[in-house]
């Protein structure tokens, strides 16, 4: 039988080069003739301790020493290894101008983070407080990892309901005895985005000896801002000319603002569309970023044209963080046969990122108007350019207020405590978790209550159409909001009991058995201030408060049953029932391994899942943000209209939660095979095959805007996506302009994905100069369908991301490894590869093309002192720039992805660690 020890070897190399895996006890496994002596081993996906723990499903194990090896430091990091890890995640410099700002998340098969199961030693970590279900990687204490393993198919029946897309387990050191100090330094060569890390990990205690052990790692880093100011692509969003012109990403909303015209309906400012220009100036201000609007022909017969600002330079790539994790357990061997145990984990992250300043006049009912009477008003250029002496309404950029600059601090903990061993004949573990995420976001520049900033209009305080300077800038500050805006609690509570033993035996070995209960709940509280609630937040967005609990309760069970040699068939079935309307679930797992010979095995796992919708998809009420610029089809049919009707301009996007969000089903296929002719050559290939039933989501404005524009100009003004946008009254004929998307949460589409997973590892004989391994890992995603549940219509998902705004699906992501040994020298070459992808913007008829994206990472390292590990290593060593690509609404910045790309360019670093036994 294909001893698994031996395919871990195969991953393991694959991603750590230079590891040499220890195979003298996978030899002993085979020859030992009393298999009972076998240390018997429980791995992810499954409840059964077995001595051939290669299961029916694919599993990939990452060891910390191999990671070490490729110059990864954190989990968000070592998911840029992982293949398989795909669009739906989150990094760091995608939270900025996001309420998940500092959070970074796992995305298995491009299901998303919340399809993505994380678990710490086996058990569930607290959801992200802001959206309840994803798990943010920075509660993993790096450092104090053993391994991790990698569950490349779904597990509902295991876990529980969400482990749709994978499981993802991550492995501390259980019985350590000494002192390791260790630390870190990235330099980027051109400046911006600098990190460190310093580590203290000790243990002490043997439980074999002292019969108790005590392990504790604590670990403190900062990663420096990197503004986009700093790097070539990122630092502007207007190219006048070339090929992508068109796709020029820019504003309206100048330091001295642009003017449009209204009127005051019912006490509101309502814009009629017609954008006159710049009274204040007529030459634009290159030195404040604002320049001539360049698109020309829309203000023909006007001697002045509106001025455009280029805000991409203000934008913040990547935020400063500061981050502090540590994990402490203690394990005590009451006898031979009970164990207790206790374990403290805890993170704490300050993010702070800026965007550019506060914009005004979007064509909302938050815009800033100003009347003739007020002293600023442009009556000699309104009446000599327009014949106009009506109210108007201001495209102002706040520049002088600074860049709308947030702060968000996260602190995460779990304790965990419980027992495990053997009892009556029975494998046991049982324990109680308590785990909490908190996050406070704090306005600390920028942001302007708009109630406030119309009172200074109307008293004539401060002034859209020059610079501020003096008493003004001063009553321009008083309408700051420099405060706490929003606090969210997420508690989760949870007691998992399960038991396994073997139960008789098959003409293929022991039959085992397990089964368990777990009870969980979970509570969440989101608070916003009065500004954030009611929507008085300018360039900001309205967020109101959540409160809600549910419970739930689990029974799940599995069986083991090697009825042939050779031949083991898996059955596992879970049932679960949640409060609160959403009901119960029943999902079965099947699986199915072939093991002809030592050389090759076959396996294969039929399952289903359930997901139900998240206290904030159920409770979380209405919030409003921005869309993309959006030019508005029916008062700009085929880009023939009035200059205002056919500017492309931002359009708020209402996303509203409902109580009749239903759960979400899947159904899942694997198939694969696992190929070793000798100890030196290894490859394993498996085909996935995923169906979720009512995806939950979010229509997204972006999309909607998108359907609609399709529609309305194919002619139909009442399609499906119609019924989604709202307009203003009282404003004849076409139709008011759009005042509002709305994406309600719901069970939107169905989805189909499916595709390859191949893992290749090759040993070559020793040489005099050292020894060589060579790795390859790679996933192909065959298909990634969408069908909405309205229109029916399918959309190829390949950067389907990209009509929400960001993180595409790659169709292709691969890792190849390069490893070399030679005494106490070692060295790493690695080269990253993604494939390009198509990118559908709103707007524009035909997809952009996003190039290949490929990097090159070195390392080398020596260990010819005891306990003294030095490494040196560069990423990017050939210093490769992220594609070109607008990546839309959902990210601010411009010219990169950060959802596909690093802008950090070429970074060196160097790391030491340092053993005390």
């Amino acid at each position: 039988m294909l001893n698994r020890k031996q395919v871990v070897c195969a991953f393991a190399q694959v991603f750590g080069g230079l590891a040499v895996c220890a195979l003298a006890p996978v030899a002993l496994a085979q020859q030992q003739q009393d298999t009972q002596k076998l240390e018997r081993v429980e791995v992810t996906g499954s409840s059964i301790k077995r001595i051939d723990a290669e299961t029916s499903s694919p599993v990939t194990v990452l060891r910390k020493e191999d990671l070490d090896k490729l110059g990864v430091t954190s989990a968000a990091e070592l998911l840029s290894k992982v293949s398989a890890n795909n669009a739906g995640g989150f990094s760091l410099q995608q939270g900025v101008g996001s309420s998940l700002a500092g959070f970074s998340g796992a995305s298995l098969r491009g299901l998303s983070s919340a399809r993505t199961l994380v678990l710490l030693n086996g058990r569930r970590l607290p959801g992200f407080a802001t959206n309840s279900t994803s798990v943010d990687l920075n509660l993993i204490p790096f450092e104090a990892l053993e391994r991790v393993e990698v569950l490349r198919d779904g597990a509902s029946a295991v876990y529980g309901t969400d482990a749709i897309g994978g499981v993802i387990n991550f492995i501390t050191r259980k019985d350590y005895n000494g002192i390791i100090i260790s630390g870190r330094t990235d330099q980027t060569e051109k400046g911006g985005g600098d990190s460190y890390t310093a580590t203290a990990t000790f243990g002490f205690g043997d439980l074999a000896k002292d019969r108790f052990n005590i392990f504790g790692s604590v670990s403190a880093g900062k990663n420096d801002v990197l503004r986009s100011s700093e790097r070539s692509f990122a630092k502007t969003g207007i190219f006048q000319t070339g090929p992508f012109s068109a796709l020029s990403q820019f504003s309206y909303n100048t330091p001295v603002a642009n003017i449009y015209d209204g009127s005051i309906v019912g006490g509101v400012f309502v814009p009629n569309g017609a954008i006159f220009s710049n009274p204040g100036a007529p030459a634009c201000d290159p030195a404040r970023n604002s320049f001539d609007d360049y698109t020309g022909g829309s203000f023909a017969g006007t001697t002045q044209n509106a001025c455009i600002y280029d805000f991409s330079a203000r934008i913040d790539l990547l935020p400063k963080q500061d981050r502090l994790s540590a994990i402490s357990r203690a394990t005590l061997q009451l006898s031979s046969d009970i164990e207790l145990f206790a374990e403290l984990t805890y993170a704490k992250t300050k993010t702070k990122y800026a965007i550019s300043e506060t914009p005004t006049g979007t064509f909302t009912s938050s815009e800033l108007y100003m009347l003739p009477t007020n002293p600023f008003y442009p009556t000699a250029y309104l009446a000599r350019e327009y014949g106009y002496n009506g109210p108007i309404g201001m495209f102002w950029r706040i520049r002088e207020g600074g860049g709308r600059t947030n702060q968000a601090d996260v602190d995460q903990y779990r304790v965990n405590v419980g027992s495990r061993g053997v009892l009556i004949g029975w494998d046991y573990d049982i324990a109680y978790s308590n785990a909490k995420s908190k996050y406070n976001e704090k306005y600390t520049d920028g942001y302007f209550s708009r109630r406030r900033l119309q009172a200074l209009l109307d008293a004539g305080r401060i002034n859209p159409f020059a610079e501020n300077t003096g008493a003004q800038l001063q009553a321009l500050n008083t309408a700051k909001i420099l405060t706490s805006v929003r606090q969210a609690n997420l508690d989760l509570n949870e007691i998992q009991a399960k038991v396994s033993r073997e139960l008789g035996t098959l003409a293929g070995g022991a039959m085992g058995v397990a089964a368990g209960i777990n009870w969980r709940t979970e509570k969440l509280t989101d608070n916003s201030n009065a500004d954030l609630a009611s929507g008085d937040v300018i360039g900001g967005t309205t967020i109101p408060s959540t409160s809600g609990k549910r419970t739930s309760t689990g029974v799940f069970g599995e069986l083991v049953a090697p009825f042939a040699k050779g031949l083991e068939a898996t059955a596992a079935a879970r049932y679960d029932s949640y409060n609160g309307g959403v009901g119960g679930t029943f999902n079965p797992k099947l699986g199915l391994k072939w093991s002809p010979s030592n050389q090759f095995a076959m396996r294969t796992s039929l399952s289903s899942g359930f997901r139900a919708p998240s206290i904030t998809d159920l409770y979380g009420g209405t919030s409003v943000g921005s869309s993309a610029n959006f030019v508005d089809p029916v008062l700009c049919p085929g880009g023939v209209g009035t200059a205002g009707n056919c500017r492309a301009l931002q359009r708020d996007i209402k996303t509203e939660s409902s109580t009749a969000v239903k759960p979400e089903k899947a159904r899942g296929l694997t198939a694969g095979m696992i190929i070793e002719p000798n100890r030196n050559f290894s490859t394993t290939i498996d085909f996935y095959y995923i169906n979720i039933q009512g995806a939950i989501g979010e229509l997204g404005g972006n999309f909607i805007l998108g359907g609609y524009k399709r529609e309305v100009d194919s002619g139909v003004l009442n399609g499906p996506f119609s019924q989604y946008i709202q307009r203003g009254t009282g404003c004849g004929q076409p139709a008011c302009a759009i005042t509002a998307v709305v994406s309600k949460i719901g069970n939107w589409s169905d989805l189909w994905t499916s595709g390859i997973d191949l893992s290749m590892k090759y040993r070559f004989p020793k040489t005099d100069v050292g020894t060589f391994q060579l790795g390859y890992d790679a996933t192909y995603v065959n298909r990634y369908d969408t069908r909405l549940s309205f229109g029916g219509q399918k959309v190829w998902g390949e950067g389907f991301a990209a009509n929400t705004g960001a993180d595409p699906l790659i169709r292709a992501r691969t890792v190849t490894t390069l490893g070399w040994e030679q005494g106490p020298l070692n060295g790493t070459l690695v080269y990253n590869w993604q494939s390009a992808y198509n990118q559908q913007l709103t707007g524009f008829p035909t997809p952009q093309k996003v190039a290949i994206y490929e990097t090159f990472d070195v390392q080398v390292g020596y260990t010819g002192i005891k306990g003294l590990k030095l490494a040196a290593g560069v990423r990017n060593v050939l210093d490769r720039n992220p594609p070109f690509t607008i990546a839309g609404a959902g990210v601010f910045q411009v010219g990169f992805d950060p959802g596909y790309a690093d802008p950090r360019g070429r970074t060196a670093y160097v790391s030491g660690s340092y053993a005390f036994k």
